[in-house]
């Protein structure tokens, strides 16, 4: 074993963040969607992100959202995971029978 100090691992600039909904970043075919600064700029070594999630194409339950980094270099950090929650959504009726207000 060696007595060498370990090194913390430098801190770099985030210049964009991405979100993927039940696919890990580097699974074959994953879709990344951007997402934005909270305060306006990508200039720091940590940010608040943001994203409106159109869950309209997801089945009601439970989903993995991966958010995931990126340095100015183009290289990614690990991702985080957060738990969503989709519920049914309301009945639709398509047929002359809706019900009245």
């Amino acid at each position: 074993p060696s007595n060498a100090p370990i090194q913390p691992r430098p801190r770099h600039v985030i210049a964009g963040a991405r979100y993927y909904i039940d696919e890990l970043p580097w699974d074959a075919g994953a879709t990344g969607i951007d997402m934005l600064p909270a305060d306006g700029q990508f200039d720091s070594t940590a940010e608040n992100v943001e994203a409106a999630i159109d869950t309209s194409g997801l089945a009601p339950g439970r989903h993995v959202v991966y958010v995931q980094g990126r340095d100015a270099a183009g290289e990614f950090g690990p991702p985080t995971a957060v738990f969503l929650d989709v519920g049914a959504g309301p009945d639709v009726f398509a047929d002359g029978f809706e019900p009245s207000p």
